[in-house]
């Protein structure tokens, strides 16, 4: 092989030694001979009629525009452009005038344009192809038809007083499907319809299925002209109709395609085009079929009414510095199963398949930006996707690269597509194709819109990255997606697929899987990636199994385990239940809960060494309460009076058993807990007022490491609207504490509030519920997050206006370099804690002799005005005591574990709650001296003082914030003054 690559250049050298260049100029002569500039040729008609040699040129001039089709008559041909200036234009465009009006503000004039005309501008703009309704009408312009034959449909509301029979029909058949037929009968609401003819791939064409409740339009009729622009063409009189309205057809240009292709190689091969611009095709600006070693280069595609690139069955093919603009169907498609070698790269693709039902080549490949199908070696790189109708970047194929693309806006007439999207049929049973070594990254794909409309549906279906059928083989690794209506990385019946090092931001699901019933999930590997959700809608991870007992009876927990490997993901958890399923047994539905990050650990056993971003997100900032708490039973003392429980399965009672303090609690149980089914507690608070903010807080334990609650004010009486949107967060087996802020609810006289809870949640304690009126401050997520992407080549350098953490704890002050083709999801500093202690660098110092407690302390900008310690758990020995001074006790310390609970208020009405777990074995030559929170960087101190010589492995310290589990800050270590310390970072609740 070294041999070869060696001589080629020379065996080149020789071939083109004898090559003749032929130049064409607008100024030029067809009788000329053609082979030098002044004696050019005039017109592709020429071009055509020479019979060239092998490697020969032709040559056009730069600046100059030239009607006509290129036919390719031999292999070996070079196309290209001499001279300066503008690529030279190969137009396919005829000018339209002397308009004469046939009423209602329609036009008509003669055009000598081909049947299959596709292609209309006014002013260089395409115009959408009459349609009834129209696109801006109800439902997006779709009607609806009830049931469908393999050659009709039937709208049983469609007017029987109109009859379509000789228009066309655009039928959305399915999601990512929308024909364009010829209607060849109407009977009452029943229409029949034909394919259309003008299909140009070479393979035999075949009807979708149509999907009852779907959508269709009626188009390419005249009485479907309303709007302006709009356009009908008789194909038999050569007459073209435009609706103008009451706008005068002479101010403006219009341009009517009369060509179908302009550069058509067939089966040509060795073909070379460099250099020029092509318009007004109606089906293909470049197109090739059974050639191959196919290189278009440096061209321009504008205004095409199929598609701009077209190679089918041609191996060998380089697509490179491609830019299209205004494709109806899909900008660059390279079909080839069964021959190697595809490269796109470099290529800006823009605006393809803008209109509904006029990219219909009854292909898979329809309303695609790039479309590439080899056997094997595919390169897809450096290409811009801009505005697509379905699928961005679409490939199937052996040893495939796709990396530093960007996909900006898919999905916006069809979807159940991706920014980027393969599909591999085949089940377990029948395995077909087997593809292996595809690689995805380093793309960034945002903007995935959705299509709802003309659907039996409303949900928008789109991923960033869809690995659709049954995928093999696929690494998809270090791309950035964000801003997808549903997935970010989606795939079904994953087989060897590994998603590792993503970034998915904003995304309605950021990792989305699915095991169909006909197959299974091998080897699915999820690492490493972010997932940051912004809303508490979205989801971290989905999984969707359409036959949990198929083949054999098992568990959710069970078929999780068996998918592959998912762990040490970086998860957002701005909703507290991030982890979500759909599960069906024989198409039956089975009702599911919601997990938490901590409940889907324990299910699965995955993700044990995942984490929270580093910094912490924080919906608001609780300033302080106002008046008394309106729930007049806060401790449950002696009963749990104040309190309507309600729920099947569920009932209540008081528990003095001191589950979460000394004074007893609310005890729920669920008798036959059922997912997605909850308890509700409810208590009456009188009047809310949209000018007002209110916090609802209470303790919780539970028995299952997964219980969900959610929280929310409702009307007190019938019809019991709900005034405030429904909160979710998480509790487990330790005690935690739930807080719930609600703004601006609606003007309600008698309200309550609402707490639900997941019935899987198990045994649930409820204490110190309280309900005031707050002042808070709203902290939106723009004012704290800043997402950051580079689709460029180069390095980006981005000014920063404060300090920042990355999730993995990187701080950024000034400014951020980004790589190419890469992102950060930045928080921003100073939002760690949400219950600030006066100003920033205030410290709030607690005195801890081992034998007592006792609190004291000053912060900046405000007093300490008070203090709350609350015993969790330790030996039964220790004991808190709260004086009416504020002066804390905390006696009989001995080894063990002791968890308490600390909540500091001053005088300007912040407060800071926080947890602290401390584990003390062997003897006691230890005290903890002081306490230290310090807001500014969210680290604690704790100092401990030493009365001899001691192991300090003995003493371990753990906390927790936010009732989060606890986590290990580390073993007590000596400094500098002899003393010993721990610290931790109060992100780390995150």
């Amino acid at each position: 092989m070294k041999r070869l690559l060696l001589l080629l250049p020379f065996v080149v050298l020789a071939a083109f030694a004898n090559a003749t260049n032929y130049y064409v100029s607008a100024t030029g002569n067809d009788a000329s001979a053609g082979t030098s500039i002044t004696n050019a040729w005039k017109t592709i008609n020429k071009v055509n009629s020479v019979a060239f040699a092998a490697n020969d040129s032709i040559l056009f001039r730069r600046g100059d525009v030239f009607y006509g089709a290129i036919a390719v008559s031999r292999n070996n041909l070079n196309f290209s452009a001499y001279g300066t200036g503008a690529r030279p234009l190969v137009s396919g465009f005829t000018t339209v005038s002397n308009w004469v009006p046939v009423g209602n503000g329609i036009y008509q004039c003669g055009v000598n344009a081909q049947s299959n005309l596709l292609m209309v501008t006014i002013n260089g703009r395409p115009q959408q192809m009459g349609r009834y309704p129209n696109a801006s009408d109800a439902n997006g312009g779709y009607l609806t038809f009830q049931s469908a034959s393999t050659y009709s449909i039937t709208d049983n509301t469609l007017s029987a007083g109109v009859n379509w029979t000789g228009a066309e029909v655009a039928i959305r058949k399915n999601g990512y499907t929308i024909e364009r037929d010829i209607i060849t009968s109407q009977s009452a609401g029943t229409i029949g319809y034909k394919m259309r003819n003008g299909y140009n791939s070479g393979l035999t064409p075949v009807l979708a299925t149509a999907l009852p409740g779907f959508g269709y339009f009626f188009m390419n009729d005249p009485r479907t002209l309303d709007q302006f622009g709009e356009w009908y063409f008789d194909a038999t009189a050569k007459k073209i109709s435009v609706y103008f309205g009451s706008n005068a057809p002479a101010d403006y240009l219009v341009r009517v395609s009369t060509i179908d292709t302009l550069f058509d190689m067939n089966n040509k091969t060795s073909i070379s085009l460099n250099n020029v611009s092509f318009e007004g095709a109606n089906m293909s600006a470049v197109y090739s079929m059974n050639g191959g070693f196919i290189k278009v280069q440096n061209c321009d595609m504008t205004n095409v009414g199929g598609k701009a690139v077209h190679i089918f069955n041609s191996g060998d093919v380089l697509i490179e510095n491609v830019n299209t603009t205004n494709v109806l169907c899909n900008a660059i498609e390279v079909s080839n199963s069964n021959k190697p070698n595809a490269t796109v790269r470099n290529c800006v693709l823009k605006n393809t398949s803008p209109f509904a039902g006029m990219g219909s080549w009854y292909e898979g490949t329809d309303n695609k930006g790039i479309c590439v199908v080899a056997s094997s070696n595919i390169l897809i790189e450096y290409n811009v996707v801009d505005s697509v109708g379905l699928a961005g970047i679409q490939f199937n194929g052996n040893d495939v690269v796709l990396q530093y693309n960007l996909v900006n806006n898919f999905c916006y007439r069809l979807h159940d597509n991706g920014g980027i999207y393969t599909y591999v049929s085949g089940t377990d049973a029948n395995p077909g194709k087997y593809y292996t070594n595809r690689v995805i990254r380093n793309n960034i794909i945002m903007n995935g819109i959705g299509a709802p409309l003309g659907t039996n549906g409303t949900t928008a279906l789109t991923a960033g990255i869809y690995l659709d059928g049954r995928t093999m083989n696929v690494s998809v690794l270090d791309n950035t997606v964000f801003n997808s209506a549903k997935n970010g990385v989606h795939s079904n019946n994953p087989y060897n697929i590994t998603i590792r090092g993503n970034t998915l931001y904003n995304n309605k699901q950021d990792i989305s899987f699915m095991r169909w019933a006909w197959g299974s999930i091998t080897n699915l590997n999820i690492k490493k990636n972010i997932s940051f959700p912004l809303t508490e809608l979205q989801r971290n991870l989905f999984y969707t199994n359409s036959g949990l007992n198929t083949p054999l009876p098992t568990t959710i927990g069970d078929d999780l385990k068996s998918l592959g490997s998912i762990d040490s993901n970086y998860y957002n958890t701005i909703s507290d239940a991030g982890f979500a399923f759909d599960l069906y047994d024989n198409g039956i539905p089975i009702p599911t809960s919601p997990y938490s990050l901590d409940g889907w650990r324990a299910l699965t056993n995955y993700d044990l060494k995942a984490k929270r971003p580093a910094q912490k997100i924080q919906p608001y900032t609780l300033l302080n309460t106002i008046g008394i708490n309106l729930f007049p039973n806060p401790q449950f003392t002696s009963n749990i009076n104040s309190t309507t429980i309600f729920g099947s399965n569920t009932t209540a009672a008081w528990d003095n058993t001191s589950k979460i303090s000394g004074t007893g609690s609310l005890r729920v149980d669920f008798l036959l807990p059922q997912p997605s089914r909850y308890g509700l507690l409810h208590s009456p608070i009188g009047a809310v007022s949209s000018a007002k903010k209110y916090v609802l807080r209470f303790s919780m334990l539970g028995t299952s490491s997964n219980g969900i609650v959610r929280a929310y004010i409702r009307k007190s009486n019938s019809p019991y609207n709900n005034l405030v949107p429904t909160q979710t967060k998480s509790f487990g087996i330790s005690k935690s504490i739930q807080e719930f802020l609600f703004d601006a609810p609606t003007n309600e006289a008698a309200a309550s509030f609402v707490i639900e809870i997941e019935q899987t949640s198990g045994t649930t304690y409820v204490d110190n519920v309280e309900f005031y009126e707050a002042n808070a401050i709203i902290n939106t997520i723009e004012s704290q997050v800043r997402f950051e992407y580079n689709a460029t080549n180069a390095v980006k350098n981005i000014i920063l206006d404060a300090k920042y953490i990355g999730v993995d704890s990187t701080v950024y002050n000034g400014s951020i370099s980004l790589q190419p083709f890469s992102s950060q999801v930045l928080i921003k500093a100073g939002t760690i804690d949400s219950m600030p202690v006066a100003n920033a660098g205030s410290d709030v110092f607690i005195a801890l002799p081992l034998d007592s407690v006792l609190v004291s302390g000053s912060a900046r900008g405000g007093t300490i005005t008070g203090y709350m310690w609350t015993k969790i758990a330790g030996p039964s020995q220790f004991t808190i005591s709260n004086a009416a001074d504020a002066v804390t006790k905390i006696s009989n310390l001995t080894a063990g574990t002791y968890m308490f609970e600390l909540k500091v208020t001053n005088s300007k009405g912040f407060s800071s709650t926080d947890t602290l777990n401390v584990i003390l074995s062997g003897t006691l030559p230890v005290k903890l001296l002081s306490f230290s929170a310090i807001p500014e960087n969210g680290k604690v101190q704790l100092q401990w003082q030493t009365t001899s010589e001691i192991n300090s492995s003995n003493y371990v310290v753990e906390r927790s914030n936010d009732g989060r589990v606890f986590e290990s800050i580390g073993s007590i270590t000596s400094n500098n003054n002899g003393n010993l310390q721990s610290s931790y970072s109060l992100a780390d609740n995150m």
